[in-house]
């Protein structure tokens, strides 16, 4: 099972990370499946698949020692 982080950088933030542990805890399984399926996601596509903060979630998968290759891209419209 990935870890999260538990702590935040403010009291309600970290409320909201208790009361949310789960679905961010299969979030980050998301998204590191559909990484090792060969996708690639923006913040928009992942919140396709129910994915609502992906920097966090990447975040999180690195923390716990999984290699993401990453990369920012401005969108040019």
């Amino acid at each position: 099972m990935i870890e999260l982080h538990d702590r935040e950088n403010n009291s309600e933030s970290e409320q909201h990370l208790k009361e949310n542990h789960k679905k961010f805890s299969s979030q980050c399984l998301k998204v590191l499946q559909l990484f090792l399926e060969g996708k690639r996601l923006t913040v928009l596509s992942a919140y396709s698949f129910g994915v609502s903060s992906l920097p966090r979630r990447v975040l999180d998968i690195k923390e716990n020692g999984i290699h993401v290759d990453d990369k920012w891209v401005t969108d040019q419209n």
